[in-house]
């Protein structure tokens, strides 16, 4: 083990993951070395072609490569990268692009189910590469055109964001001493229409208005009351438990109310975490939804094929 360790570790350490992994817990990285599997090729032997089914992460370890897409320039690598690393996390995925042999040369390969032995038995691994799947999925899904090139900036993206990251290599930016609250834009205006919406606006940071300007309210039982009475969040609740809040500006709303939600000046944002910020959200929408027996609020972000059926929710 201690040999394939050595003779393999050059080829994982490449890997953003794998390197928080060989940091952080030096008892799995070992053992996902020797799950790699060895595959040798011909010259001009196809690795995998273009639209097929990708079961596996290739390495590139010895010899030359051409990757790409031949309808493009393709790519002649003969240096250490990582292919269709999302296989690893999908039951189903194409690989988007093809990668033949050029010369002799050397794969190693890592299986979804391979990589899921060797982190399980370590529970706070298996919960860092949960986290990190979960967001590289999420990347994917929101691009249209997925490249090679795409997934390995999203898993630099994704392991960076990790929460095991951060509490290694702390963003300077993160640091107290360097974060500028006053630059936060400041709220300006809430609107309550004859529905309840709120309509929010900004001041500039040139602004020189210090203070809040009245809100207007029309058609509701709030009328006269003064704007921090308005805006603040026991108002807010009082109109959500009475099911005068669009669901189209809920999530507006709660960047309003609970500021540590807004994804730009958010203290999740400043802090980097977008996925604890948009977890944060959802619990928010969740409890909304629950407390308005809203069902189609709380099933909106999920899949058809996921949805959660209306009779469970009707034992919720």
């Amino acid at each position: 083990s201690s040999d394939l360790v050595t003779q393999r570790s050059m080829y994982l350490l490449e890997h953003p993951m794998m390197s928080l992994t060989s940091e952080l817990f030096g008892n799995v990285f070992p053992s996902i070395c020797a799950a790699l599997n060895q595959n040798i090729y011909e010259m001009n032997e196809p690795v995998f072609s273009k639209g097929s089914v990708a079961d596996c992460m290739h390495i590139t370890a010895k010899g030359t490569f051409v990757a790409g897409d031949f309808a493009k320039l393709p790519t002649i690598t003969n240096s250490i990268a990582w292919y269709d690393e999302l296989s690893l996390f999908l039951e189903f995925f194409l690989h988007p692009e093809m990668l033949t042999a050029v010369t002799f040369a050397e794969t190693l390969s890592l299986t979804g189910s391979d990589l899921l032995t060797c982190v399980k038995k370590s529970p706070p691994c298996g919960a860092m590469f949960c986290e990190y799947a979960k967001q590289m999925i999420k990347l994917a899904q929101s691009t249209a055109m997925l490249t090679t090139q795409d997934q390995v900036d999203f898993a630099h993206k994704c392991c960076h964001q990790s929460t095991q990251y951060q509490s290694l290599y702390p963003n300077p930016k993160s640091q107290f001493a360097n974060i500028r609250l006053t630059s936060a834009p400041r709220a300006r205006r809430v609107s309550l229409g004859s529905f309840g919406s709120l309509a929010i606006g900004r001041i500039e940071e040139d602004d020189q208005e210090n203070s809040l300007e009245d809100v207007n309210l029309e058609g509701n039982s709030l009328e006269g009351n003064s704007l921090e009475e308005a805006a603040n969040l026991q108002n807010f609740s009082k109109l959500v438990i009475s099911g005068r809040i669009h669901e189209e500006t809920l999530k507006e709303q709660l960047h309003f109310h609970i500021p540590e939600l807004h994804p730009e000046t958010g203290s999740h944002a400043l802090f980097d975490q977008e996925a604890e910020r948009e977890r944060a959200e959802s619990a928010c929408i969740s409890l909304v939804a629950l407390v308005t027996n809203s069902y189609e609020l709380f099933v909106m972000p999920q899949a058809p094929a996921v949805r959660l059926d209306l009779h469970m929710w009707e034992d919720l």
